[in-house]
């Protein structure tokens, strides 16, 4: 297990400590499945946050549960612990990586690792939730949210970029190469959206540029043309984590407070976190 190719989101920096420490203090040398889980669900923040008021939980009755079991196992080494883990631990950080990749992101984020959690056959991780919607855990965080971006009091930031970076609001001239390359990286649904753009006096769309080739794009108001929309928002998979996704969206919100907008609204996110950081965004709580 190699995390070479891809980067844990700060939040789940949290849950692996957290799991850490949940395995140590009580008395586990490996760390199993259900410390992960107890890791995460011990997060207050974010989606993480709103499973904890919905679903009152209560991390030393968590524990009390826990303790039910005898945890044994092999243990092997991993890069993300100093203790070590089990089998088990190890296919579900691997299986959290697959569907982290099949939505072609390259941050884990907590939503995948719950994923992966829930679809194993864990007897202490059933024991756990017992008496726990699972669905209900999955469908907060572990589903795309949508989220909010207050713009009153919202100022375009300093961002870090490469200096041979040019981002720039798109031209009538960039449609044809522009809706090529987002069905070439990211398919025909978000190219028919960037498409409602085009035609307008202020084309709601930019776009970053390197050597003059397109490496990334932002856009609003073109999602079923809904005025205050953000997105969508794709970047080049080698051009991530470079800064140019977040000036890019900084780019767009920038546009939309310039437009008079007071919120921007951010349909189905999946990197909750990323946009968490970037803008201040806040999850919109699901009703029930």
């Amino acid at each position: 297990m190699s995390n070479s190719n891809f980067q844990l989101t700060q939040k789940v920096r949290r849950i692996f400590r957290a799991a850490q420490i949940t395995a140590e203090e009580n008395n586990n040398n490996i760390l199993h499945p259900v410390h992960l889980l107890i890791g995460a669900l011990g997060e207050k923040t974010g989606v993480l946050g709103e499973v904890n008021l919905k679903a009152n939980l209560d991390k030393s009755s968590l524990i009390e549960r826990l303790n039910k079991f005898s945890l044994s196992g092999e243990g092997k080494t991993s890069p993300f612990f100093n203790i070590e883990i089990s089998e088990s631990t190890e296919n579900v950080i691997n299986r959290s990586v697959e569907i982290m990749k099949r939505f072609n992101q390259i941050y884990l984020n907590e939503g995948h690792i719950i994923k992966a959690l829930m679809t194993i056959n864990d007897p202490a991780i059933e024991e756990v939730l017992l008496g726990m919607d699972k669905e209900l855990i999955l469908d907060i965080t572990a589903t795309a949210r949508d989220m909010i971006v207050y713009l009153k009091d919202y100022s375009f930031p300093e961002i870090d970029i490469n200096k041979e970076t040019i981002i720039r609001r798109a031209l009538e001239s960039d449609k044809k190469r522009l809706i090529n390359y987002i069905e070439t990286e990211f398919g025909g649904d978000w190219s028919r959206n960037v498409e409602n753009g085009f035609g307008k006096k202020k084309i709601p769309i930019f776009i970053a540029l390197f050597n003059n080739k397109i490496i990334g794009f932002s856009a609003h108001d073109v999602v079923r043309k809904k005025k205050g929309i953000f997105g969508p928002i794709g970047i080049s998979m080698e051009q991530r984590a470079k800064g140019t996704g977040i000036a890019l969206l900084h780019y767009s919100l920038n546009d939309m407070k310039q437009n008079g907008y007071d919120y921007a609204i951010l349909e189905d996110t999946g990197p909750i976190e990323f946009y968490e950081k970037a803008c201040n965004a806040i999850v919109i709580p699901h009703k029930y």
